[in-house]
């Protein structure tokens, strides 16, 4: 089974774009946005120039997941969402833990005080504000897959299956603090457990 897996410009961000090929089908996989600028227009962003390639060749992106809402992440999905020609018409389904989602998890309820209201583009870009957006960018689009991802889920497509290795449980409670503060997302960088395992060991 072809892998090929493409790393955009993301600056000090991430934003990796994967195609898997099986007998049958091929399927497409983007991982992250990086900041706002991978998606720019003037200079055009490599995420920006990626749908382009794609719409014209006729292509959709099976899978979209955010890994976690900090804004070299976050930024440039926001973005792509943003615009009628970007993964509004290209993405078929996201992934990413929502403060809502993980609030439903842990049965808290959420403080209507702190909902983010207002123009998204101009919402200050701080990870939990940028979560919200994403959030409600993508109510209506009817996309989104509405449950949190955890350490050992699987995902299965046509051709492949996703394994998650995080976040585990401990991981979530530390994300639902964050969001009810309104931090920084404490998730920067991968877990100090998750890098020794493999897609063998959920």
């Amino acid at each position: 089974m072809p892998v090929n897996i493409r790393v955009l410009k993301a600056f000090h961000g991430d934003c990796i774009f994967i195609t898997v090929e099986s007998e049958t089908v091929t399927e497409r996989i983007l991982i992250d946005g990086g900041p706002a600028a991978t998606f720019g227009v003037s200079p055009q962003g490599e995420l920006r120039a990626l749908l382009n390639e794609l719409e014209a060749e006729g292509k959709q992106i099976d899978l979209v997941i955010l890994t976690h809402v900090d804004d070299d992440h976050i930024g440039g999905l926001i973005k792509a969402f943003e615009v009628k020609d970007g993964l509004t018409k290209l993405a078929r389904k996201i992934m990413f833990n929502s403060g809502r989602l993980i609030h439903e998890y842990f049965k808290v309820q959420v403080d209507p005080k702190k909902e983010i209201l207002g123009n998204f583009t101009q919402s200050k870009n701080t990870s939990i504000n940028q979560g919200n957006t994403l959030e409600r960018l993508l109510k209506d689009l009817g996309i989104w897959h509405e449950s949190v991802i955890k350490q050992g889920d699987k995902h299965t497509l046509k051709g492949c299956e996703l394994i998650f290795l995080t976040p585990d449980e401990s991981e979530l409670k530390k994300l639902l603090t964050t969001w009810e503060k309104g931090q920084p997302s404490p998730f920067t960088s991968a877990s100090k457990t998750d890098w020794k395992k493999s897609y063998k060991e959920p």
